[in-house]
């Protein structure tokens, strides 16, 4: 789970800072997610944090159920709560081995919300197929 959260972070950083780096031509030096975020177009961010809403809402049922095995909620249902949240995941979760309590991580999904975004605005980005290269797929 380690992993996954931090490898997941550090990929929505990357994808924020490709974005970043589409709309002004600037890269920031800089890890908080929320941050980050902040510094895209309204309309991008529009976009993309309607995306994320959608997705949640498709998760309801199972948001509903681990707050209640928790006796709290604990999950947040909009995007921007939750980036508020966990913003500064990647450098709390990539010290997991020092003392403290982690923070919720529930932005699993937003990589791949950022790469569809950036491939749909930039689709000379999209990597090459396997056919095009002339690589066969098993062999």
């Amino acid at each position: 789970m380690i992993a996954q959260t931090v490898n997941s972070s550090f990929s929505s950083e990357l994808y924020l800072k490709c974005l970043i780096l589409i709309e002004t031509n600037t890269t920031p030096r800089l890890h908080d997610l929320e941050k980050l975020f902040d510094q895209l177009k309204v309309g991008t961010k529009q976009i993309i944090e309607n995306e994320w809403n959608t997705e949640r809402a498709k998760q309801s049922a199972v948001l509903d159920k681990i707050d209640r095995l928790a006796g709290e909620p604990i999950t947040f249902r909009n995007f921007k709560d939750t980036l508020a949240s966990e913003g500064n995941v990647f450098e709390k979760w990539r010290y997991a081995h020092e003392p403290g309590k982690l923070p919720n991580f529930s932005l699993g999904n937003l990589p791949e919300i950022l790469r569809k975004h950036i491939l749909a605005i930039r689709p000379e980005l999209h990597p090459p197929s396997r056919q095009s290269r002339g690589e066969r797929a098993f062999g």
